[in-house]
């Protein structure tokens, strides 16, 4: 996002998570200044990034785990495949 490649990011992040796991913590508990150790570029919006509900509603790639493009792909699919029976909990389609 900040003009960093892909490769050096995940890279970054990567050592982010190892240093995290060394120290027993989650990433999301991080002070700012740990972060900047690993990459100057790093500011206060990390930490709207590590929001694991907001980064979930940041993605909007087909495909993502967006819960409204989730939804548009489910009704797609239920427009395009025919009704089929629900099966009961023992394994018999509901008659």
């Amino acid at each position: 996002r900040k003009g960093l490649p892909f490769s050096e990011a995940h890279n970054i992040i990567g050592k982010i998570i190892a240093y995290a796991e060394t120290k027993n913590t989650k990433v999301s508990v991080l002070k700012l200044e740990v972060f900047r150790k690993f990459s100057k570029l790093f500011a206060e919006d990390i930490f709207k990034v590590l929001d694991a509900k907001r980064s979930v509603m940041l993605k909007k790639s087909m495909g993502s785990t967006n819960p409204l493009l989730v939804r548009q792909e489910i009704a797609r699919w239920e427009k395009k495949l025919p009704l089929t029976p629900t099966l009961s909990p023992k394994g018999r389609g509901s008659e």
